[in-house]
């Protein structure tokens, strides 16, 4: 992983008006290849079917995370690309469905499950 004065520093080249779009490329992907251990730490716990493709979004997560990092506020690059990671993640498992299903549906669910199997135990035990 890239030291937190290093990652400034490139974000700081990046963001110069002086920076050409082949080294603005080479910039993000020295810092996307800084930090695949972070991504594999968001990663290690899921489907390792999907490795690949979870690498992919939490790619997808630290090319946010450079984007809209602001070096001003005092926090790390690793902390805020972190919650990117984790974010595109979320996405990811929410979204992947065969169909879509609304938050507020899936927030209910757990209640719908309890009260259909009281209704079902309430009528099987008659």
């Amino acid at each position: 992983m890239l030291s937190a004065g290093a990652v400034n520093a490139l974000i700081v080249e990046l963001r110069s008006p002086d920076v050409t779009a082949a080294r603005a490329d080479e910039i993000k992907s020295e810092i996307v290849e800084g930090h695949q251990g972070l991504i594999r730490h968001f990663i290690r716990l899921r489907d390792p079917q999907l490795y690949e493709d979870l690498v992919q979004i939490g790619t997808i997560g630290v090319l946010a995370a450079i984007d809209k990092f602001d070096i001003g506020r005092n926090v790390s690059f690793g902390t805020f690309a972190g919650e990117h990671i984790k974010g595109e993640l979320s996405h990811f498992y929410r979204d992947d469905g065969a169909i879509r299903i609304s938050r507020s549906v899936k927030s209910h669910l757990s209640q719908i499950r309890a009260a259909q199997d009281a209704f079902i135990a309430k009528n099987n035990a008659q």
